[in-house]
Parts: structure tokens; sequence; C-alpha cells
């Protein structure tokens, strides 16, 4: 409660459709495969990823797995249970971000990524 206590005056995310095409990307990548992680199959990072469609200073990713409603997905990544960095919620929080791109795709082994 204490970090959503903290969270005033931020801007709005906006759609970008680079990133959408960048995450749909590994979504499908990492859905067909089966795989986990910010990393694509081939090992490529998710800043290169992410610099093959848009060049930008301050990147994040979340990922998540088993959910296909959205606020599901950020209700789990901000709760960030059993994660003892807190990372997702960091990053979910962080107020440089003006932009986002989301994409939910099938999963080989988790059903939703």
């Amino acid at each position: 409660m204490s970090d959503l206590q903290k969270v005033y005056n931020y801007p709005v995310l906006l759609p970008l459709d680079e990133l959408h095409r960048a995450v749909a990307y590994h979504a499908a990548d990492m859905g067909r495969l089966g795989l986990c992680g910010h990393n694509s199959s081939d090992g490529t990072s998710f800043d290169v990823r992410i610099s093959r469609y848009l060049n930008v200073n301050a990147v994040g990713e979340n990922c998540d797995y088993g959910y296909n409603r959205a606020i599901d997905i950020v209700m789990h990544l901000l709760l960030d249970e059993n994660v003892p960095s807190l990372g997702h919620r960091i990053n979910i929080l962080r107020k440089e971000y003006a932009f986002m791109g989301v994409a939910i795709d099938s999963h080989k082994k988790y059903t939703y990524n």
C-alpha cells in the first residue's frame, strides 16, 4: 500500500505501435516455445529487441504468465508476491515512462503470456 500511496500526478501511458510490435514478437516467441523470461529464444536481450523497433533511452519490460485479462496481469505485477526485489512493481511505477506496448499471446506451458 505504501508504494501505491506515493503514486500521484503520473502521466498517462500512451500506446505506441513500435512497442506493441516488439512485445508481440516476444510474446509469440515465448509462447510458441513455452519459454519464460526477458531474453528472446535466440538469446537477444529485451533492450536489444526493443531497439530493433524503436530508439529509446528509458525502457523496461515486465513479463507475466497465466493470465489473459489486462487487469489480472497488472494486479499480479503490482502485487509482485514472492518476488523479494519487487522489481515488477518498481518497474511499473516508474514515472519516466511515457509510452507502452502490450501483447497477450498463447503459451505452450502457461496457457497465456
